[in-house]
Parts: structure tokens; C-alpha cells; sequence
């Protein structure tokens, strides 16, 4: 008899053999034709964990790519700053890339669009300056359509919440993936956090972003054209 368990058990094995072209859909028949039975029934189940895998695996590549590029991160120059400051909040990088597209949140965090599997997503992440140029940090966080379009959602419940110090409001983006309010030395910041469960507790990973009021407005301000930009992607 099929369970769940069995399903997704098969599925986590079967997602280390698939290539960057298989869609959802045949990694569904391949399960039914390698378990023998329909999956249909499991396909809210079986979505979510293949986006935890691609989630885990785009999040592995780019700190695996920051690695190579950083050797080891050092502080940007405080000469720099000022004229980085008064850059516009967002343009268009080329290069060839996967990051075609970028606002500035603040000096050394930002916002991007990256391409990971055939699959776009805004990237929030910190950077640093080295040998005149900014590179990506291993903090940060990269959101999916369906997440990036949770946060849409709930951006004027955010800004509220960051105005009132409301440090009680949370918000969902997945099963392991939460919007929250912290304070840090009498200052909000806006979490946009994974989490996971250790001794039947919700506990904070280091895969995720704090945002102060500034650098949430300035996202906010420019979630629109990070919204086209997204969608020229998938």
C-alpha cells in the first residue's frame, strides 16, 4: 500500500539522478512507473519537497561559488562607501551571468535576480568589495516565484509591523522558511529567515537576511520592477 513516507523517500533518492532538465511532471511519472502505482495523490507533497531540494541545492551552489570567488571575506573600504551610497538603487549588470538585474538595499546588500536550474528567483544577499568589485556573501537568502510572491503579499503588513515594533507579527513563505520581526539594540529589523526543528522547536539558520527600515523600504519601493524582471526569466 502506498504511503507518503514511501513516496517521498523514493522521490529524495530519485532527485540526486535527475539533470537539470526534468520537469516536475516526469519526475511524477517516473515515480509512478518506478513504484508501480499513481502518485497523483501526493502532488501537493511531492512539489514541495522537490522545491526544498532545489531550494537546499541552488543555496549550496551559491555559497560554493562564493568560496571560489572570495578565498576569505574581508570589509569593504570605508573610501568607497560614498560613492557606492550614491549609485542608483537599481540597474541592469551584464556579463552574461545568471544575474541580470539588481537594487541596492544599502551599501553592501542587495537584491538580484539569479537562475539556478531553470528556475528564477530574487536573491537577497550581502556583498563585499574586494580588488574593486562586489561579490556575493555566503549571507543571504534566495527566494522562488511562490515565495518572492508571498513577500508581495505581505509588504504593507511588513512595513506596519516595522513601524509599530511589532515583534509578535510572522508571516509563512514555506515549511521552512518564515518572515519575522526581531530587535537589536532598540532598532527593528525584518527577518527573512529558514528555520529548522531541533528538540521539537522552530530554531533560526544561518540561510536567510535581516533587513532594517531603510533597506525594507528600498526593496518594497522596488519590488515591481524586481517582479517584471523575475518574470522575464521564467
Amino acid at each position: 500500500m502506498a504511503t507518503q513516507s514511501v513516496v517521498l523517500e523514493h522521490l529524495r533518492k530519485m532527485l540526486k539522478t535527475v539533470d537539470d532538465t526534468t520537469t516536475e511532471k516526469q519526475i511524477r511519472a517516473k515515480l509512478a512507473e518506478e513504484l508501480g502505482y499513481s502518485v497523483d495523490e501526493y502532488k501537493s507533497a511531492i512539489k514541495a519537497e522537490v522545491s526544498s531540494y532545489v531550494e537546499k541545492l541552488a543555496e549550496s551552489h551559491k555559497r560554493k561559488a562564493v568560496d571560489e570567488a572570495e578565498g576569505a571575506e574581508i570589509e569593504p573600504p570605508r573610501k568607497a562607501a560614498k560613492t557606492h551610497a550614491k549609485q542608483a538603487t537599481s540597474k541592469v549588470v551584464g556579463g552574461g551571468g545568471d544575474e541580470n538585474f539588481q537594487v541596492l538595499l544599502s551599501e553592501k546588500k542587495r537584491a538580484t535576480i539569479s537562475v539556478f536550474r531553470g528556475i528564477a528567483r530574487v536573491d537577497l544577499r550581502e556583498y563585499f568589495q574586494k580588488e574593486g568589485s562586489w561579490l556575493p556573501t555566503k549571507k543571504g537568502i534566495s527566494l522562488p516565484q511562490d515565495q518572492w510572491n508571498k513577500l508581495n503579499d505581505e509588504a504593507q503588513a511588513i512595513s506596519a509591523a516595522l513601524a509599530a515594533d511589532d515583534t509578535d507579527y510572522q508571516a509563512t513563505l514555506s515549511d521552512r522558511r518564515s518572515i519575522t520581526i526581531s530587535t537589536f539594540r532598540e532598532k527593528c529589523y525584518l527577518q527573512i529567515r529558514e528555520y529548522y526543528e531541533k528538540d521539537g522547536k522552530k530554531q533560526p539558520g544561518k540561510t536567510g537576511i535581516s533587513l532594517n527600515l531603510q533597506q525594507w523600504d528600498a526593496l518594497k519601493n522596488k519590488m515591481g520592477d524586481l517582479d517584471e524582471a523575475l518574470k522575464a526569466c521564467v
